[in-house]
Formats: structure tokens, C-alpha cells, sequence
């Protein structure tokens, strides 16, 4: 029997709910290691993947150990440090690591919640 509007409302709370709770886990899985990059530069690029916490991305991009590109795959086009996050030799691996990165950075949010309500509340203290 179809659900009625009603229901499906209900039912799509719950499955955001529970989407919610899973969420708020620690992933199951180990969190990916950074590919190696030869540090020389001037050799082959090396092609992989990276994600900006920021703004929850993954792209693709090149290093040839110095200089670097995070929105291009055929040429560099920075010369700095190699992304913070660095680059993941598989797109799965940059998802991977881009949930470690958000569930640590949710989980110290979380944990600074924590202790302001761990904390002695002022509006609780007598002053007479």
C-alpha cells in the first residue's frame, strides 16, 4: 500500500535522522595515506587527487614534486607547497580522507561545545 502524504513526510524525517546519527560517527575505515611524490621536480607529473576541506571538494590534480596544480592534470601551475591535504593516488582515497578531515574538524567543534557546558554556568553562581 502507497504511503500518504503524511507518512512520507514522517518517513523522510526519519531517514534524515538517521542519516544524521550515522554521520556523527567516526568512519570505519583508515584513514588514506598521501601518495608519494618524488620532491626533485622535473619529472613525470604525477596525477592524483586531492579535496579542500573548506568547501567539502575533490579534484584532480598534478605535482612534479615542487610545482603543483590542483584544477589541472596536463601542466603546474603554482610553485609552493603541495595542497595541505596533500594527493591521493584515487578519487575514493580523497573522499576518504576529506570525511577524516570533517569528522575531526566536527568533532573539535563539538568537543569546545562540550566544555562550555561542562563549565560552571554564571547565571547559576549566587552573588550576594
Amino acid at each position: 500500500m502507497a504511503m500518504n502524504k503524511a507518512e512520507r513526510c514522517a518517513m523522510d524525517r526519519l531517514e534524515k535522522e538517521l542519516a544524521h546519527a550515522r554521520a556523527l560517527g567516526w568512519p570505519s575505515y583508515e584513514k588514506p595515506k598521501r601518495a608519494k611524490i618524488n620532491a626533485t621536480g622535473g619529472g613525470p607529473l604525477f596525477v592524483g587527487w586531492t579535496f579542500n576541506a573548506y568547501n567539502n571538494s575533490i579534484s584532480q590534480g598534478c605535482s612534479n614534486g615542487v610545482n603543483h596544480s590542483t584544477s589541472r592534470t596536463d601542466t603546474t601551475t603554482t610553485q609552493r607547497a603541495e595542497p595541505h591535504e596533500g594527493f591521493f593516488v584515487t578519487r575514493i582515497e580523497a573522499i576518504q580522507a576529506l570525511r577524516h578531515e570533517a569528522t575531526r574538524q566536527c568533532a573539535e567543534r563539538l568537543a569546545k561545545i562540550d566544555a562550555m557546558l561542562a563549565a560552571p554556568s554564571p547565571e547559576l553562581t549566587h552573588h550576594g
